[in-house]
């Protein structure tokens, strides 16, 4: 007979860390500013362009 030990996992086993579960906001943040920075800055460049 197989030893029942051998085909069943302690309960001792160690946990893994958990990276990449969350979910990063500050990412996100920083893009939707990049973006209405840019936004501004190409209104203002086509206002300069209109007033010659």
């Amino acid at each position: 007979m197989a030893d029942p030990r051998a085909t069943h996992s302690t309960k001792a086993t160690t946990k893994l860390p958990q990276t990449g579960n969350e979910t990063t906001t500050n990412v996100g943040l920083l893009g939707g500013l990049g973006l209405f920075l840019a936004g501004l800055l190409g209104r203002k460049k086509r206002r300069d362009q209109s007033d010659k």
